[in-house]
Parts: structure tokens; C-alpha cells; sequence
């Protein structure tokens, strides 16, 4: 992962963010943001730490199963589950009109970047929206994606 990193201040490189149309810019904001995913990368050092992640390279899953104890978020926010540290999104409920099966585990942030995957294909959706405009766009998105891939 080469091209991953914390920015330290507004001389960093922080790409660009939109609400709706209007450009949005504080790099001292997202500066401040290290421990809670205010990092910079790239769709490839995404992937492979997404591959690496559910893998088993980066240590051993039988840690995710221990904390597999997921729980539904507010209704608003149906289906994401979440628990260990990431969402889970069964896809085979209402949401998807029953008509999609298996699940999504990964996470999406509040700048419309996403990293999911869809274990029951062995596929990895990894994305950025550059958006804080609607926070649900990524989930759907990947959502839709998984339901034309199943």
C-alpha cells in the first residue's frame, strides 16, 4: 500500500469532496480525523487491503467469527447490521425484494468511500463517491451491484 496515507496538514493532498454541487474543502478537518478512517488512498491499496483483510493474510479470521455479534442499527438504516468493527448487509430481505441472497461485510464512510465484499461470489466492490450528500448512496450502490453480480 504505496499510496496510503494519514494527512498531517492543510499542505496535504486531500482529494476533492462535494455536498450535492458545491465543493467542500477542510483539509485541517480531515487532517484531524486519523483514528476514525480520515486516511487517503487509492481504489488499489483499497483492494488490497480488502483482499488481504478477508483473506486471512493480515491475521487469522477465526477472529472475525468470535466477533460476529452483529446488531440492527436504527430502522432508518435497515438492513446494515453492524458488529466487530464493520456492517453486514444480508441481501436476500425486504430490502432487495427478497430477491438477493448472501450477504455484504465492509464498510462505507461518510465521504461516500466504500469497501465491501461479497463473499458468497468472492468479489471485492471498493469505491468513492466523493459525496456527503446522501450517506446511503454507497451502501445502495453496492447493493445494486451485488444483485446484477448474483
Amino acid at each position: 500500500m504505496n499510496n496510503t496515507y494519514l494527512p498531517v496538514g492543510k499542505d496535504d493532498f486531500i482529494p476533492h469532496l462535494y455536498n450535492g454541487s458545491e465543493k467542500v474543502e477542510f483539509p485541517l478537518f480531515i487532517a484531524s480525523l486519523r483514528a476514525s478512517g480520515g486516511c487517503v488512498t487509492t481504489a488499489r491499496d483499497m483492494m488490497s487491503f480488502s483482499k488481504a483483510f478477508w483473506s486471512g493474510k493480515l491475521f487469522n479470521t477465526a477472529i472475525l467469527e468470535q466477533l460476529a455479534d452483529y446488531k440492527k442499527l436504527q430502522l432508518g438504516m435497515s438492513p446494515i447490521q453492524y458488529g466487530g468493527g464493520y456492517m453486514r448487509i444480508p441481501l436476500g430481505g425486504l430490502s432487495t425484494s427478497f430477491l438477493g441472497s448472501g450477504e455484504l461485510v465492509g464498510h462505507s464512510g461518510t465521504t461516500g468511500s466504500f469497501m465491501f465484499y461479497y463473499p458468497q461470489k468472492d468479489l471485492h466492490f471498493i469505491g468513492d463517491l466523493s459525496q456527503f450528500a446522501d450517506p446511503g448512496a454507497p451502501i445502495r450502490f453496492v447493493m445494486q451491484l451485488a444483485m446484477v453480480t448474483g
